[in-house]
């Protein structure tokens, strides 16, 4: 018997295929308690290749439309304190619409082992998060022609108020005093130039799997993406180093939008929101409207100033909200009993995620083993 619909093709994303593809994105949200948007307008392809970044981006049609999306975006990361190329796995979507959603994902995947077996990576990881349930269910189901998904580790995505822009200097004074008193000074990256930045980042990154490796070329390329030098925060105690970070506003390119609350989030979300004022905790934004946030990515830090790491987000908050932001979102690979605490304590909506290496037919068996978790991705490049 015939089939009744029309068979799926894939090819490599084209520029004309820009309009369809933010179409796809708005339209099929990611799933959970808080059902969110992550849109890339005016241009899908202005939030590709960011610093410099190898992609594969794959899309699949059916009837001449577009249904589906996939993406892997190969970046040099820190794997047992060497860097490798890794491969991100992300914007995995599809249309509402599409059909034979099975055979769809199975073919999707296929073809994207064909297009990465040329030249792979020597690891490849994705982060899910814990409410989508429909993504974790297919892509844990080992099925033939499908790469296997293993679960490494937990993920967690804080989400905290920035203030407002009228208190933002008292809360930095505080925290720059609170981290004096513990004997640490505040520096710019500015101030240390691109290739002192970049030597600075990587010590601290080579004590985190799966972070970025940072090089004065990669710095130039990510100011064209709006993270300059001058964006870039580091704690220093003495001469060393001792943490980092990097407020980072991608909303030209790349934005979240809620899309909608699932019951019974979406029915409390008014009286949640009167309890978050109370508790300084950040309020539910209404359906529809994008998030004034920044990433506080990269962040990064010795196993040994832990106890810092209040005052050094106090200090990511308060050059959020002089620059007028309500939000700052921040990640953090969990696994170490310490800073799981620390994090754990922070007034914050948490978003559970669960990080997965994918591994592939094609890839070769002496990559040797994946680094030890938790994985510490950047939270602005997930």
């Amino acid at each position: 018997m015939k089939a009744l619909h029309a068979p799926t093709t894939f090819r490599a994303l084209r520029p004309e295929d820009d309009a369809e593809v933010r179409r796809l994105l708005h339209s099929a949200p990611m799933d959970g308690a808080i059902r969110l948007r992550l849109t890339q307008d005016p241009s899908y392809f202005a939030a590709t290749g960011i610093g410099g970044a190898e992609e594969i981006l794959l899309v699949a049609h059916q009837a001449a439309r577009l249904v589906a999306l996939g993406r892997c975006t190969v970046q040099d990361r820190f794997v047992h304190g060497q860097p490798r190329r890794c491969g991100y796995l992300a914007h995995l979507r599809l249309a509402p619409d599409a059909v034979c959603r099975g055979a769809l994902v199975r073919d999707g995947f296929r073809a994207f082992a064909a297009a990465l077996a040329s030249r792979p990576a020597e690891l490849y990881f994705t982060s899910i998060l814990d409410d989508n349930a429909r993504a974790r269910s297919v892509l844990e189901r080992r099925r033939p022609g499908m790469p296997v998904y293993t679960r490494i580790g937990g993920y967690a995505t804080f989400v905290l108020n920035a203030p407002a822009a009228h208190t933002a200097p008292f809360l930095r004074e505080r925290a720059e005093t609170a981290l004096a008193r513990a004997g640490f000074r505040i520096v710019s990256g500015a101030s240390l130039g691109p290739a002192g930045l970049a030597d600075a980042l990587n010590r601290l990154a080579r004590a985190h799997p799966l972070a970025l490796a940072w090089s004065e070329a990669l710095l130039g390329r990510l100011s064209g993406h709006g993270l300059g030098v001058g964006d870039f925060s580091l704690l220093q105690e003495g001469a060393r180093c001792v943490a980092a970070f990097a407020l980072w506003d991608q909303r030209a390119f790349r934005q979240i939008t809620v899309d909608s609350y699932q019951p019974p989030l979406g029915l409390l979300r008014h009286a949640y929101n009167a309890y978050a004022t109370l508790s300084r905790l950040p309020r539910l934004p209404p359906p529809g409207g994008t998030l004034r946030q920044a990433f506080v990515s990269p962040l990064l830090g010795a196993a040994d100033v832990t106890g810092a790491l209040p005052a050094w987000i106090d200090y990511a908050r308060a050059q959020a909200g002089e620059r007028g932001l309500h939000y700052v979102v921040l990640g953090h690979g969990t696994g170490d009993a310490a800073r799981d605490r620390t994090f754990g304590a922070l007034r914050a909506r948490r978003i559970a995620s669960t990080l997965f290496r994918v591994a592939w037919d094609f890839e070769p068996s002496a990559n040797g083993a994946a680094p030890t978790p938790p994985w510490d991705p950047e939270v602005a490049l997930l």
